[in-house]
């Protein structure tokens, strides 16, 4: 496999606290990688083992054609935005509001952080939930309730069962991939996902999607931010398509300076758990990229005993259940 050496390595702390949750620029790449054979990107020192650990591995033309077509047509037709990915989504844009909505700050809405606000609801209290801005995202697979604790398959997937059995065929795609270019944490994934997640919560050793949409009209980039729901031993997968021309919209790592061009029906085997987003688009064209992960809060089990953590709100919903706040044993009956 064709192997590119990160140029330079910067402290993971620094890194997140400088970049997490803001957009990318070109000033957090300088390496520019595209190939045309399937190749990996590694960091510049070996470890322990003397071999250099891969930040992403790029599998060219992942997808027989067949696959392809169905697959790509699927999900270019979903249109659904969400606002729910605040740390995804940017900075919030005040001025956007204002223009957009006639909203001001600390009277319409106020921050809750750089990325999210609350908004006024009509009895002039602020909205318990904070929201980020809307972007071309969605989760569809299986997710754990904010508020209920319980996992159930998303709501984009009970309603469109149709497309979302289309869908499950990128778990299987996808994993061959992994298995084939990265063995040893395609093992450490599938080992956590067969031990602690229930097999009708999960899709192999995927428990969701997340189809991010990509032109300059609508969403333009993603910000840098961290998948840290993901399992700690594995790594997150990426399908990559395309249509029409563009320039940019590099899968970016700011913590090596390198930007990643990826071509349609590409698969991409990654560490979601450094900073990472993509570029600026520009031109016509569209890029998708359809994220599978395996998400740990939806590990249930471990030798009959439930590992979850309980949700921040969830002792509101035992309460009712006359059960008591926290005591997720009772919960999971």
């Amino acid at each position: 496999m064709k192997t590119f050496v990160a140029e330079v390595e910067y402290d993971e702390k620094e890194t997140d606290n400088k970049w997490n949750g803001k957009f990318a620029t070109e000033s957090c790449y300088k390496q520019v990688i595209k190939c045309d054979e399937t190749f990996r990107v590694v960091r510049p020192s070996k470890n322990i083992l003397n071999d250099y650990e891969p930040i992403a591995i790029v599998v060219k033309k992942g997808f027989r054609e067949d696959e392809h077509d169905l697959i790509k047509d699927t999900l270019f037709s979903i249109q659904e935005t969400t606002n729910m990915r605040a740390n995804a989504s940017g900075p919030i844009d005040k001025q956007k509001l204002l223009d957009e909505k006639g909203w001001v700050e600390d009277v319409d809405y106020k921050l809750r952080s750089p990325n999210s606000y609350y908004t006024k609801m009509k009895d002039g209290s602020w909205n318990d939930i904070a929201v980020g801005q809307d972007i071309h995202s969605l989760l569809l697979g299986y997710k754990r309730g904010r508020f209920t604790g319980k996992i159930q398959l998303s709501a984009w997937a009970r309603d469109n069962a149709d497309r979302w059995e289309k869908l499950l065929k990128i778990s299987e795609i996808n994993e061959r991939a992994f298995e084939q270019v990265h063995p040893d944490r395609y093992y450490s994934q599938k080992t956590f996902a067969e031990k602690f997640i229930a097999k009708e919560h999960r899709m192999g050793i995927f428990t969701a999607y997340s189809p991010n949409k990509y032109n300059e009209a609508q969403t333009k980039q993603m910000s840098l931010h961290i998948d840290k729901g993901d399992t700690e031993l594995g790594f997150t997968t990426m399908s990559v398509f395309r249509v029409g021309e563009y320039t940019g919209a590099y899968l970016v790592f700011p913590r090596w300076q390198i930007g990643i061009d990826t071509d349609d029906g590409d698969i991409v085997i990654a560490d979601s758990k450094q900073v990472h987003g993509v570029s600026p688009i520009y031109g016509e064209g569209t890029r998708l990229s359809c994220v599978a992960y395996c998400d740990s809060k939806v590990a249930t089990l471990a030798g009959g005993e439930v590992i979850a953590r309980p949700e921040k709100l969830i002792g509101q919903t035992y309460v009712k259940e006359g059960v008591k706040p926290n005591d997720l044993g009772g919960f999971f009956k």
